[in-house]
C-alpha cells in the first residue's frame, strides 16, 4: 500500500487529473510492487513498468485524442485491478504450496 501509493504521489503532475487517473496509478503501484514481492527482483517491475509505457506511448501516436479520456482511462484502471488480483492469486497459491 504504501508503495502503491508512493507511485501515486510520484506522477504529481498527474494529480489534478482525477480519480480514475489516481485509481490507474494506485493499482499499477499494486501491481508493480506486488510484482517485486513474488519475484524478489526490482526487474521485473521495471519491465512492466517500461512495457505499460511504450504500449501507452505507441497507443497514443496512433491515435490523437484531446482531453481527457476517462472511459478508456477506467478500463485501463481495470486491467491493473485485474493482474493485481492475479499476483495476489499466484502469491496465496505460493504461500499453500510452501
Amino acid at each position: 500500500m504504501l508503495s502503491a501509493s508512493v507511485d501515486v504521489l510520484n506522477h504529481f503532475w498527474r494529480l489534478d487529473d482525477g480519480l480514475p487517473v489516481l485509481a490507474y496509478l494506485f493499482f499499477l503501484g499494486l501491481s508493480l510492487g506486488l510484482s517485486v514481492v513474488l519475484k524478489k527482483s526490482l526487474w521485473v517491475a521495471v519491465g512492466i513498468h517500461w512495457g505499460a509505457n511504450i504500449a501507452i506511448e505507441i497507443s497514443n501516436a496512433g491515435m490523437k485524442t484531446t482531453g481527457h479520456d476517462e472511459a478508456s482511462t477506467l478500463i485501463l484502471t481495470g486491467v491493473w485491478a485485474r493482474l493485481f488480483l492475479v499476483l495476489l492469486w499466484m502469491q496465496n497459491s505460493q504461500v499453500k504450496d510452501a
